[in-house]
């Protein structure tokens, strides 16, 4: 699986989508509805993931794994499940729609939008295709840690 720089590299570049979105999801007019689920519900998932980094003794603190075992299973398994629901569930579910109401758009009314709306559109369109495509790499990425943590008990 992906490790050191290159979960860094692809990290970077996930947010770079993620901030080209977010810019064009402020744009008047244009997907502020979906924003509420792409920047806020599905973020639920990286608090949780904030709250395991505690436990990493490179990212968090030294000792706290060893000091607190049981609490850092149910913080993972926490973050497992959110990803998964927010992130492998809903996430498609809510980009097939976002993708539907923007074809729908750009088919009624290109001719009404400005050129700034468009590409508004279109940057949100290729930026949800690959930032789910990315969601399904991290899915992968957390499974092969779970296996990695397992290994490492058993």
């Amino acid at each position: 699986m992906i490790h050191g720089y290159g979960m860094m590299v692809l990290l970077m570049i996930h947010h770079a989508l993620a901030f080209c979105a977010a810019c064009a999801g402020l744009y008047p007019g244009v997907a502020q509805i979906y924003s509420i689920f792409f920047m806020g519900v599905s973020e639920m998932s990286t608090v949780i993931l904030c709250l395991l980094a505690c436990y990493d003794d490179d990212l968090g603190l030294t000792g706290m794994s060893e000091a607190f075992p049981i609490a850092k299973l149910v913080v993972g398994a926490m973050f497992i499940v959110s990803f998964i629901v927010f992130r492998i569930v809903l996430w498609p579910i809510f980009t097939y729609h976002l993708l539907n109401d923007t074809k729908l758009v750009l088919e009624r009314d290109a001719e009404k939008l400005s050129p700034s709306s468009k590409l508004a559109i279109y940057a949100i369109i290729r930026t949800c295709q690959a930032l789910t495509f990315m969601q399904v790499l991290f899915l992968g990425q957390i499974f092969y840690t779970v296996y990695l943590e397992i290994s490492q008990v058993l």
